[in-house]
């Protein structure tokens, strides 16, 4: 599949072939779902937590007698029905991960890069580099490329300046290409990254 891969200064492209994996139809995508869910459900930490009847504070002595009175019919102040009082059915501590196997994983990854470049919103990069840690610099390169909409910027390994550079943008989602998934893909609207993790990211996809 073709790709465009712009200058170091963002000004200029030309088209490259690289060896992608297609897709037809649907294939993939029930893949890519199952993993998105996954990464998502494995990032909670499940530690949300209401008291129950048994964990209130409170006396378990009847507040007033049963009838003559006048009012409601009450057995203990630690009832949900007063303040302070217990939860129904709250949220309790628990484990929301979910497993993906390694194949799955894969054809997620290559679903979503597919996705991606036929979108159109996958292009590459000779080199993401900085002559100063200015976050100006960087945001004319990227503002060349992809005007609008959040932008994840992927490298082999960042240069100093350029980290420095892209770190404060609130569209930038900076990540290395040994760590890019399927989520980081899905989660951003335009994709920019080196030619050299990009090599990487294919290894890792068609592996």
């Amino acid at each position: 599949m073709k790709l465009k891969v712009y200058s170091p200064d963002g000004a200029k492209a030309q088209e490259k072939d690289f060896a992608i994996r297609e897709f037809e139809g649907k294939k993939g995508v029930q893949a890519l779902k199952e993993t998105l869910v996954a990464y998502q459900a494995n990032a909670r930490q499940g530690t949300s937590k209401t008291k129950d009847f048994g964990e209130v504070k409170g006396t378990g002595k009847k507040p007033w007698r049963q009838k003559g009175t006048g009012q409601a019919r009450h057995g203990s102040r630690r009832s949900p029905l007063w303040v302070k009082g217990a939860v129904v059915f709250g949220p309790r501590p628990r484990d929301w991960s979910h497993t993906i196997n390694q194949k799955v994983r894969q054809l997620a990854f290559q679903r979503a890069l597919f996705d991606k470049v036929t979108d159109g919103e996958l292009s590459l990069i000779e080199k993401i580099t900085a002559a100063k840690p200015k976050t100006k610099v960087i945001n004319q390169v990227l503002a060349r490329i992809h005007p609008k909409g959040k932008i994840l910027l992927v490298d082999e390994s960042f240069e100093k300046n350029a980290q420095l550079a892209a770190h404060n943008l609130a569209r930038v989602l900076m990540v290395d290409a040994a760590s890019v998934n399927a989520l980081d893909l899905a989660r951003c609207k335009n994709a920019i990254i080196s030619e050299s993790a990009f090599e990487k990211i294919l290894a890792r996809a068609n592996g």
